[in-house]
């Protein structure tokens, strides 16, 4: 799992670089029905997860890079800004 962190509409976003693309990680979560809670998502959070939730998380942001029907969420990569992985290291 290679979790990046990007700039979009001037907040940082967690997401996972699935080849060409950046998948939105809150988007992905909430497609493979893992609860987000009301926090924002963060690349640290995601990190603190079961290894269960994490390849559901992979598994299902896989799906979403290569379905061109179901690109909610999906941002080629060359068209972000990368930040860095974890922004609010301890």
């Amino acid at each position: 799992m290679k979790l990046v962190t990007y700039l979009q509409k001037g907040s940082q976003r967690p997401g996972l670089l699935i080849g060409g693309h950046i998948v939105d990680a809150t988007e992905a979560a909430r497609a493979a029905s893992i609860r987000v809670g009301r926090r924002p998502l963060t690349n640290r959070i995601i990190l603190g997860w079961s290894e269960t939730d994490k390849s559901r998380l992979v598994a299902v942001a896989e799906e979403l890079a290569a379905s061109p029907a179901r690109r909610k969420g999906v941002l080629a990569a060359h068209d972000v800004t990368l930040g860095p992985p974890i922004p609010d290291p301890d």
